[in-house]
């Protein structure tokens, strides 16, 4: 799964990402999942401190989160907390996260060669290129008022 995060992030909407993105885990089964900082704007360490939990959370649920867009002020926030990143894995972007994925499903698709390997893989890269949950805006609101995973 790969979510995008734009905009600005506080402890309450840290939290609806930690809930929508563990129960979206919980129903695809995924492996990995993506949190793309590049939009976010993270005001405070109360919100640095709940996104850290969702990948705890994640990793709970046998998920593999991989953080990739961080910026400059994030990473000298995270440095200044004391936060370890022990465990934590980061990328570049989106796009290497996904290469690292997909270089990690290639891997395990040869040790499986016996079993179908081809079209195995080529069931996961669609996958993997489809799971994407985003944020959808109503006119009627202002805000993000829902979520939902694109296939």
């Amino acid at each position: 799964l790969a979510m995008p995060l734009i905009g600005p992030i506080d402890r309450e909407r840290a939290a609806q990402l930690t809930t929508r993105l563990l129960a979206e885990l919980t129903r695809t089964r995924a492996r990995h999942a993506i949190l793309d900082l590049t939009g976010a704007e993270l005001g405070d360490t109360d919100a640095l401190a709940a996104l850290l939990g969702l990948i705890r959370a994640a990793r709970l649920l046998g998920a593999a989160c991989i953080v990739t867009g961080v910026q400059p002020a994030t990473a000298q926030a995270l440095v200044q907390l004391g936060v370890g990143l022990t465990g934590i894995e980061t990328q570049r972007n989106l796009q290497q996260a996904l290469q690292k994925i997909v270089g990690e499903s290639d891997a395990r698709v040869r040790r499986d060669q016996g079993a179908g390997g081809c079209s195995r893989i080529c069931v996961k890269r669609s996958a993997l290129s489809s799971n994407v949950l985003h944020e959808g805006t109503s006119s009627a609101t202002s805000g993000p008022n829902r979520w939902s995973a694109s296939r």
